[in-house]
């Protein structure tokens, strides 16, 4: 009788591994999947109330700048053509974006967009947990757009970790400026 419980229950696991309907292959559309402790309900970085949240909509969105994948994990242009522009004070930093930038829905992504995004962080209100990190060296009036693809971002003091803080995420102005 043992035998048959466990010939049963190896047949079962199998099957289970070999007929989900779950099952993504390489030629599928790219599908992240992302265990999360509570239901997802809330998709924008500037009003998540969970840092979880936060954090997974980190690894979807871009920034200015990114960790490269190798071994030394330096900051490389993401969003940005190229490295920025720095002062000779080491305050002021001219970033210019890559051309033809496309949010997912297919809206073009904008100095404008950038502008909104760093004074979001910059909103007490909003109430993000790198709220006073940015406030340290930021204020909403020194993230300027210079033109449609390019933003000039003054610190209040030289900053020896000042990509970092370029390389938060992006978001698109036209869905989150209303709320």
């Amino acid at each position: 009788m043992n035998k048959i419980k466990f010939s049963i229950v190896a047949v079962l696991l199998l099957m289970s591994l070999t007929i989900s309907p779950n099952v993504v292959s390489a030629q599928d559309e790219t599908i992240v999947v992302y265990g999360m402790p509570y239901d997802f309900t809330e998709f924008s970085q500037f009003t998540a109330q969970s840092y979880a949240t936060v954090q997974w909509l980190s690894s979807v969105s871009a920034g200015l700048f990114a960790r490269d994948v190798d071994e030394d994990r330096n900051y490389s242009p993401d969003l940005a053509a190229s490295m920025p522009t720095v002062s000779a004070d080491k305050k002021v930093y001219t970033v210019t974006l890559k051309d033809d930038l496309k949010f997912s829905d297919g809206s073009d992504l904008t100095a404008d967009d950038v502008v909104f995004s760093y004074q979001a962080l910059l909103s007490p209100s909003i109430n993000l947990n790198t709220y006073s990190t940015y406030a340290t060296y930021f204020t909403n009036d020194s993230i300027v757009k210079i033109d449609d693809k390019t933003i000039e971002f003054t610190f209040g003091d030289p900053y020896a970790f000042a990509i970092g803080l370029l390389a938060g995420t992006i978001q698109p102005a036209a869905h989150f400026q209303d709320r």
